[in-house]
């Protein structure tokens, strides 16, 4: 492998040269802003801060939720549905296998499913599910020997995996029946996909080809901007896209 046009042979050089480089892609960068920028950005922070505090209280306050909602006690058919799609991947640092907790008996689904329930009403995400080993793996097609051939994956917790699998169901459920999402949004939707947004891409550009109302009495220019945040996962600022969707 080459870094800086040197080349590593040694399994730890390469592997410390990998940690180094996920530190610095994790990084938060302050960007320089210019005064009118900077007073904005200060006004949007005491926003968030007063939205911040009120979602606190709210969150830290005795749930009034009635005992069907979104915020209710997950119950066993809930666990029996997540746990029948887990699918044979590998362990994190506990080594608790999703073998193991498909295989559990009825007393160990109680038990898993009282440990749920105590994480979910507490908002407390227990630390050793955040450990994972990251494990960096060759594109397809790409050069062994730089570093920016390889993506990051990460083994987490399979008990946290479950866990947020039983949460992301059950809030996708609230968003979708209380019709929360823009109806445009196809992305991490159940029946939506790529086709959907191409075909009404496809379908703007021909209206505007059609339009025949202008001046010049001929179709209109379509102008489409496309965005592509490179690494967000580790550049955009987690705590910063909360407050934004909260």
């Amino acid at each position: 492998m080459e870094v800086n046009d040197q080349l590593i042979t040694s399994s730890q050089k390469k592997a410390d040269q990998f940690a180094k480089m996920y530190k610095e892609v994790s990084k938060v960068r302050h960007q320089k802003l210019s005064l009118a920028d900077s007073v904005e950005l200060i006004e949007n922070i005491n926003r968030d801060r007063q939205y911040v505090r009120i979602v606190r209280r709210v969150a830290n306050s005795e749930c009034s939720c009635p005992p069907d909602s979104y915020c209710a006690s997950f119950n066993k058919r809930e666990l029996d549905v997540s746990l029948a799609q887990l699918k044979n991947t590998s362990p994190g640092d506990d080594q608790i296998h999703n073998k193991l907790l498909t295989h559990l008996p009825p007393s160990g689904k109680m038990a898993l499913l009282a440990l749920f329930n105590r994480v979910y009403k507490s908002g407390q995400y227990p630390a050793a599910w955040r450990k994972g080993t990251i494990i960096p793996i060759l594109k397809a097609g790409k050069d062994p020997a730089f570093m920016s051939s390889y993506r990051s994956i990460q083994l987490t917790s399979c008990l946290g995996k479950l866990f947020e699998k039983l949460v992301k169901v059950r809030m996708n459920y609230w968003l979708e029946s209380e019709k929360l999402l823009n109806p445009k949004q196809s992305g991490f939707r159940s029946l939506k996909s790529t086709e959907d947004q191409v075909t009404r891409i496809t379908q703007i550009i021909v209206d505007g080809l059609n339009d025949n109302t202008g001046p010049q009495r001929r179709g209109k220019r379509t102008v489409m901007a496309l965005i592509d945040f490179s690494r967000a996962f580790y550049k955009v600022s987690h705590m910063g896209l909360l407050w934004k969707i909260s």
